[in-house]
């Protein structure tokens, strides 16, 4: 699904197929793979995603989080951490 390889592969980038949507199938991509990754510490909002990708993939993903959500998102490198804001406007935490 959305072009992201499955099993061993580590990709370098996002889905190129990412380049070709619009901002809410962009949304969806992102939170499905905020759900599938995501690590909640209790009492927060923010969200730390966490795959052995690049750091291509990791800098590619919070810039992606950051352009749909306005919002910021950093990227480590083995992590992407999502600010609480940024989750809010996903959705993906109580406002």
């Amino acid at each position: 699904v959305w072009g992201v390889p499955v099993g061993e592969a580590r990709p370098a980038e996002l889905p190129v197929l990412l380049e070709s949507v619009d901002t809410s199938s962009r949304e969806a991509f992102l939170k499905a793979y905020i759900r599938h990754r995501g690590t909640n510490l209790p009492e927060k909002a923010t969200t730390t995603c966490r795959a052995a990708y690049p750091r291509g993939f990791q800098s590619a993903f919070a810039e992606a989080v950051s352009e749909v959500t306005g919002e910021r998102a950093s990227a480590g490198s083995d992590a992407v951490t999502v600010s609480a804001a940024a989750m809010r406007n996903l959705g993906l935490v109580e406002k």
